[in-house]
Protein backbone atom coordinates (compact mmCIF):
# COMPACT_ATOMS: atom_id res chain seq x y z
CA UNK A 1 0.00 0.00 0.00
CA UNK A 2 1.30 3.58 -0.95
CA UNK A 3 2.36 5.72 2.27
CA UNK A 4 -0.12 8.52 1.16
CA UNK A 5 -2.90 5.84 1.42
CA UNK A 6 -2.21 4.50 4.05
CA UNK A 7 -4.79 5.04 6.86
CA UNK A 8 -2.70 4.36 9.96
CA UNK A 9 0.21 6.60 8.20
CA UNK A 10 -2.74 9.44 7.62
CA UNK A 11 -3.54 9.38 11.11
CA UNK A 12 -0.13 9.97 12.34
CA UNK A 13 0.27 12.99 9.92
CA UNK A 14 -2.69 14.08 10.56
CA UNK A 15 -2.18 14.77 14.33
CA UNK A 16 1.33 15.90 13.68
CA UNK A 17 -0.04 18.53 11.46
CA UNK A 18 -2.77 19.59 14.48
CA UNK A 19 0.13 19.83 17.02
CA UNK A 20 2.53 22.08 14.58
CA UNK A 21 -0.96 24.03 14.33
CA UNK A 22 -1.57 24.44 17.88
CA UNK A 23 2.46 25.18 18.55
CA UNK A 24 2.70 28.13 15.75
CA UNK A 25 -0.68 29.78 17.45
CA UNK A 26 0.09 29.50 21.11
CA UNK A 27 1.80 32.45 21.68
CA UNK A 28 3.86 33.75 25.05
CA UNK A 29 2.18 35.92 26.53
CA UNK A 30 5.03 38.72 27.07
CA UNK A 31 6.51 38.87 23.39
CA UNK A 32 3.87 37.19 21.75
CA UNK A 33 6.81 34.85 20.49
CA UNK A 34 4.88 31.57 18.60
CA UNK A 35 5.44 28.47 20.07
CA UNK A 36 4.24 28.61 23.81
CA UNK A 37 3.83 25.16 24.23
CA UNK A 38 4.43 23.29 27.60
CA UNK A 39 7.52 20.87 28.43
CA UNK A 40 6.72 18.31 31.05
CA UNK A 41 9.15 17.40 34.07
CA UNK A 42 9.04 14.08 35.39
CA UNK A 43 9.46 13.89 39.84
CA UNK A 44 6.16 13.47 40.71
CA UNK A 45 6.21 11.83 44.38
CA UNK A 46 5.91 8.56 45.33
CA UNK A 47 3.17 7.40 47.31
CA UNK A 48 5.24 5.24 49.56
CA UNK A 49 8.25 6.75 49.81
CA UNK A 50 7.64 10.24 48.83
CA UNK A 51 10.85 10.19 46.81
CA UNK A 52 11.01 11.20 42.96
CA UNK A 53 8.70 9.36 40.30
CA UNK A 54 9.31 8.94 36.22
CA UNK A 55 5.83 10.43 35.92
CA UNK A 56 5.32 14.34 34.42
CA UNK A 57 4.02 16.23 37.49
CA UNK A 58 4.87 19.47 36.23
CA UNK A 59 4.64 21.38 32.86
CA UNK A 60 6.99 24.06 31.96
CA UNK A 61 6.72 26.74 29.32
CA UNK A 62 9.71 28.42 28.48
CA UNK A 63 9.60 31.13 25.76
CA UNK A 64 12.66 30.82 23.46
CA UNK A 65 12.48 34.96 22.53
CA UNK A 66 12.83 36.64 25.85
CA UNK A 67 12.71 33.89 28.14
CA UNK A 68 9.70 33.98 30.23
CA UNK A 69 8.87 30.76 32.45
CA UNK A 70 5.66 29.82 33.59
CA UNK A 71 5.07 26.56 35.52
CA UNK A 72 1.74 24.58 36.02
CA UNK A 73 1.53 21.46 38.28
CA UNK A 74 -0.66 18.67 36.93
CA UNK A 75 -3.00 17.26 39.01
CA UNK A 76 -1.74 18.77 42.22
CA UNK A 77 -1.70 16.54 45.92
CA UNK A 78 -2.43 13.41 43.43
CA UNK A 79 0.81 10.93 44.51
CA UNK A 80 3.05 8.90 42.06
CA UNK A 81 2.49 5.15 41.42
CA UNK A 82 4.98 3.26 43.39
CA UNK A 83 5.60 0.89 40.22
CA UNK A 84 7.12 4.11 39.22
CA UNK A 85 9.63 4.60 41.50
CA UNK A 86 13.58 4.18 41.54
CA UNK A 87 13.48 3.43 45.04
CA UNK A 88 10.35 1.27 46.07
CA UNK A 89 10.65 -0.68 42.11
CA UNK A 90 14.19 -1.10 41.70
Amino acid sequence: MRAHLNPTRMGAVAEASADLTRRVQARCPTCTFPSWTPRLLAGRPCAWCNGPTVEAWIEEYVCEACGNRAEHRIEPGRKGDPGHCDYCNP
